[in-house]
């Protein structure tokens, strides 16, 4: 619903805005002229992922959210759009469909462009095409990283400051990015292709396989110890780089990031292979007190499974049950919403499969808020097991 415009005070906005602060006041004028303003209550939808990008918008009053759909089916909110912030760009560059949904978080009042008024604007000031690349690339640099679970508990100006931080390399189909035994030098994260993870003691045997948004290097950072497998691209893939210092830099300057690597830290020191008295001088008392101190230490690495050879059943009086195991295997979850897939993953290795939590979680759906019982269990069924699902209480 369209309503009434204040031209001065629209004129005003385009003027504190970064796009339009070099517009003369007649540019100002002409601009102002081909808005439209327009109205959306709390809850409605502006645009969706995959409509035709028809308009560019500038927030005039209110707050919108700016939401992404998971690889789960899930939404998730990767940015809040206030006055002053502009949307709807990105599609108009690119002659593409939208990528994000945008919907009212309040009554929303926005400033409309339409696309050939916004193709006009960039013929007359192409200043203003160079800002707008610039503008969409570095945001969805930003809307990526959001999506990344290592970094969803960033706020939009820590990762904002990550941006900064970051290289960009490219490798080639077959390319190995680091080896079994390199020094750790940065983290990586996977922007687009997929790698697999390779144990080159082992006869180059594929331990795993990662795809776009996920991370590697993480552990031989925090343990200080070489590279426990090599990485090998399968195609032409992109990455993004984090330099060991810049990652200790932000380990010291976040603590929801340093929280959530003394999470995975913790997560390793409970285990019987490295119980905490044998961490190395420094390190215990950090894991003790659920803070993790980077530059005093090294974590121990989590070591590899080893296939378990699966149990010999035998008979019994109700059926046939596998032997009593004194060792089991056991796998690290990197975030509280992996335990169904990490459990099916020690189930599998149990058993001498090995299938990685990666893929469980994908099979399993797993979202935010981790993965129902009934979604693991046709995971379970997805990869060989016979499930049936019972309602039991913790007694």
């Amino acid at each position: 619903m369209a309503v009434g415009l204040d031209l001065e005070e629209i004129k005003k906005l385009l003027a504190e805005t970064e796009a339009f602060a070099a517009f003369s006041a007649d540019e100002l004028d002409q601009c102002a002229a081909q808005l439209e303003l327009v109205h959306y209550a709390l809850g409605q939808t502006v645009c969706r992922a995959g409509d035709e990008a028809d308009a560019f918008f500038l927030v005039y009053s209110g707050r919108a959210r700016v939401v992404a759909d998971t690889e789960s089916g899930e939404e998730m909110t990767v940015g809040t759009l206030v006055r002053g912030n502009h949307f709807g760009e990105q599609g108009l560059l690119g002659n593409a469909r939208r990528h994000y949904t945008v919907r009212a978080a309040s009554e929303l009042d926005l400033l409309r462009l339409s696309r050939e008024a916004f193709e006009r604007l960039l013929q007359t000031r192409p200043e203003l095409r160079e800002y707008f690349s610039r503008y969409v690339s570095d945001l969805a640099v930003r809307n990526f990283l959001k999506l990344c679970r290592l970094f969803a508990p960033l706020s939009p100006a820590e990762i904002r400051g990550l941006v900064g931080l970051l290289q960009t390399r490219s490798y080639a189909a077959n390319e190995t990015i680091f080896h079994e035994g390199a020094q750790a030098d940065a983290l990586y994260i996977l922007r687009q292709g997929s790698v697999r993870v390779v144990q080159q003691s082992r006869a180059d045997r594929v331990v795993g396989r990662l795809r776009e948004g996920e991370t590697f290097g993480l552990t031989a950072l925090l343990t200080g110890r070489p590279q426990a497998t090599a990485v090998i691209a399968e195609e032409p893939i992109e990455v993004f780089m984090l330099k060991r210092e810049d990652f200790e830099q932000l380990v010291a300057a976040t603590p929801k990031f340093k929280d959530a690597l003394a999470k995975v830290a913790a997560g390793q020191a409970v285990r019987p292979t490295a119980p905490l008295s044998a961490l190395p001088a420094g390190v215990s008392q950090s894991l003790a007190t659920g803070k993790l101190v980077l530059p005093t230490g090294a974590l121990p690495e989590l070591p590899t499974t080893k296939p378990v050879t699966p149990a010999t059943p035998i008979p019994s009086k109700n059926g046939f049950h596998p032997k009593r195991a004194r060792h089991f295997p056991a796998l690290l979850q990197l975030s509280e919403t992996d335990c169904g897939a990490a459990c099916l993953a020690m189930m599998l290795r149990f058993y001498g499969k090995h299938v990685s939590i990666n893929r469980l979680r994908e099979l399993a759906n797993v979202g935010r808020e981790g993965a129902s019982l009934h979604n693991v269990a046709e995971a379970a069924e997805a990869v060989g097991f016979h499930t049936r699902g019972l309602r039991a209480s913790y007694e």
